[in-house]
């Protein structure tokens, strides 16, 4: 079972998710969770339509993502706080 950390944060990566695909077009995506010895992470995997290019991205304990092919520049994002 998730933590209660770990289901707000998927709330968050959903939530982000959803703003993205308002400011970039379409993002089609799928959220999921990894268990592994240090704990769960969620992991995100997401493609743009529009600009063909795909994503992949692990959410760790840390709570942080770098998003690199789909926007032109990295972009640091950090969730659940």
């Amino acid at each position: 079972m998730l933590s209660e950390e770990k289901t707000e944060l998927l709330k968050n990566v959903i939530s982000t998710m959803d703003s993205f695909q308002q400011d970039y077009g379409k993002i089609h995506y799928s959220v999921n969770i990894g268990s592994y010895p240090t704990g769960h992470r969620i992991i995100v995997e997401a493609y743009n339509y529009d600009e063909n290019k795909s994503i992949e991205f692990v959410i760790d304990e840390t709570n942080e993502a770098y998003l690199y092919a789909l926007f032109e520049q990295k972009t640091k994002i950090v969730l659940g706080e």
